[in-house]
């Protein structure tokens, strides 16, 4: 029997019809643990110009959703409708204005309801329109890209796809607006390196390696591959390499972080409790504008990296805020108890 022709359209659907796997999302779901509220008078606009997740809350909550989501037809079994292609962090960001029963324009927090654009797309069609609405918004590393192209080209191993019917090189080069001869390095790389490697390197918030030094390492076998990975990463560390600023960033922004916190502990600047994600991205693009943290120079970091800076100068301003330990005492010789030198 043959499948319905699917009626290419945009209307608001009730939520609970949209099937969503952030894990099939292409770009990293940091976003699901990004707070839904900033505090008072912080600027909601990251440091790339995107908004984070609690200025797309407060955003829907006055405006609405201005931009659909493309779904698709769900293939699978159940009560669902259709499944999410593109628009994983404005349905994250409707579900839980939903769960705070708060109406937005267009919105009845009691019957939630989207805005979708309905697509007949194939699998490897979405994953390409998801992937390069990911890749327009810079939101994907290296890592992110091999991996996007081993599903375009339907490899099932890598990227859960039916069948090896996917894209040729060709096509995906195209589709990614980068050179064939970069995607087959991509392309080789997933074929040959063990799952453990491409896991760190997804998660990593830099790149360990560069793309011509994975291509090495996916010489040897895979056995093998964890202990030279290992050997190869700590090489690279002593030398000099595009991923370098990072690790003086983090230094830079851990101790910008305490700095902050020491003076929030001195009642230099107002109290203003934990420090959020969006006030901790804004001090570090300040600073990084006046100098005082160093970004890379070709280009805004990617997410890993902000969220690596992120964490660095969030513990900096904890420990800033913690009060030093007293100072020990201890016992002359007369059984006096004395202060120990600082």
């Amino acid at each position: 029997m043959a499948d319905k022709p699917v009626k290419e359209e945009m209307v608001r659907v009730p939520m609970s019809e949209i099937h969503v796997d952030h894990t099939w999302n292409g770009r990293n779901p940091s976003y699901l643990q990004e707070p839904s509220v900033a505090p008072a008078g912080e600027d909601f606009e990251g440091p790339s110009g995107e908004l984070g997740m609690a200025g797309l809350v407060a955003s829907i909550k006055a405006h609405g959703q201005d931009d659909p989501v493309d779904v698709r037809p769900y293939a699978g079994k159940g009560r669902f409708q259709f499944s999410l292609v593109t628009g994983f962090r404005r349905y994250e960001a409707l579900r839980r204005i939903s769960e705070e029963g708060v109406n937005a324009p267009n919105f009845d927090s009691a019957k939630p309801t989207i805005l979708i654009h309905v697509r007949a797309l194939s699998e490897v069609e979405a994953r390409d329109l998801n992937g390069r609405e990911n890749l327009d918004r810079q939101n994907l590393n290296v890592a992110d890209i091999a991996f996007h192209c081993a599903r375009l080209r339907g490899d099932s191993a890598k990227s859960g796809l039916n069948g090896g019917k996917g894209m040729t090189d060709t096509q995906i080069a195209e589709s990614i607006g980068r050179s064939q001869g970069y995607t087959s390095k991509l392309l080789r790389i997933t074929d040959k390196l063990a799952a453990e490697i491409t896991k760190a390197w997804r998660e990593s918030p830099v790149d360990p390696l560069t793309v011509d030094q994975f291509l090495a390492l996916a010489e040897f076998p895979k056995a093998t591959q964890k202990e030279k990975f290992d050997e190869m990463v700590a090489a690279r560390g002593g030398g000099k390499s595009k991923q370098d600023w990072t690790v003086k960033a983090k230094d830079q922004c851990a101790e910008l972080g305490m700095l902050i916190g020491v003076m929030q502990r001195y009642g230099v600047i107002a109290e203003q409790g934990a420090m959020s994600v969006a006030r901790a991205q804004k001090v570090i693009a300040c600073a990084a504008e006046a100098k005082a943290v160093k970004l890379k120079k070709d280009g805004a970091p990617t997410e890993n990296q902000w969220e690596a800076l992120t964490k660095a100068f969030t513990k900096g301003f904890e420990a800033g805020l913690t009060p030093p330990a007293p100072k020990e005492e201890k016992k002359s010789k007369e059984g006096n108890s004395v202060q120990a030198s600082a």
